[in-house]
């Protein structure tokens, strides 16, 4: 890392901001993004792997991840990508649906299971990813913790963790168990995990969708997504999908 990068990174850790740096060396470009929370090392990693992930199956729409790692004095770490020159602009509606679909068309939990072999983060809260058989399971979980982080961050408020309770207790399984009953199954798919407008744009030399900031899991298809169900169907039973993704929302 020469002078440079140094000053860049040490201004980006100051100011808590993601830090973009070219490299002319090699006629290439680098987005060079530092991490600067307590749980850095993990965050990078998570990051690193959710692209990965990606890059397997969508090669031409994810931001590829080059490398990751933390800094000498143990405070920091970073996330590398080749830089991209994106647009403000987002994909329309059918370029987006389709990347999407193909993502979550062609690929297969290694395991068979629902979750990812490492911890993410989605934003400053983890995202606990040990497998589960089933995708009540692991929605459940992650509903919970959740939930957790936030009576840790606000404090306890007895009528929502009442409320919460009973919605664990009736709600989703009302909502997800009818989708592994009987002969009916979910297929754990890969999950980009926070699909917003913030984190996917369009290249500007390609003119491509491309998605970034990924916080995989493999889960069901339609959870975090509306958008492209004329392309990839509901799940059975179809009459509630509705209803799922109201629950997807909360």
């Amino acid at each position: 890392m020469d002078n440079e990068l140094k000053q860049m990174a040490e201004q980006a850790v100051l100011n808590g901001k993601e830090c973009p740096y070219i490299h002319q060396g090699e006629n290439k470009a680098y987005y060079f993004k530092v991490i600067n929370h307590p749980c850095h090392p993990e965050i990078a990693r998570g990051e690193y792997e959710s692209q990965k992930a990606l890059q397997k199956h969508l090669p031409d729409n994810v931001s590829i991840p080059a490398a990751y790692g933390t800094f000498k004095d143990g405070k920091t770490s970073f996330f590398l990508t080749p830089f991209r020159d994106l647009s403000f602009d987002v994909p329309t509606p059918p370029e987006f649906a389709e990347v999407v679909a193909k993502l979550h068309t062609t690929s297969v939990s290694p395991t068979g299971k629902f979750g990812f072999h490492i911890t993410t983060y989605l934003g400053r809260v983890p995202v606990i990813n040990d497998w589960c058989d089933t995708w009540e399971e692991w929605f459940t979980r992650d509903f919970r913790e959740g939930l957790a982080f936030e009576r840790r961050v606000n404090g306890a408020d007895p009528h929502f963790d009442e409320l919460a309770a009973e919605f664990l207790k009736k709600g989703v399984p009302r909502l997800l168990r009818p989708l592994e009953a009987g002969r009916r199954s979910v297929k754990p798919v890969l999950l980009h995990g926070d699909l917003w407008e913030g984190n996917i744009k369009v290249d500007w030399d390609t003119g491509k969708p491309v998605l970034f900031d990924g916080v995989c899991v493999y889960g069901h298809n339609e959870h975090h997504l509306t958008a492209y169900k004329n392309l990839v169907p509901p799940s059975e039973p179809e009459e509630e999908y509705e209803d799922r993704l109201t629950l997807y929302m909360m």
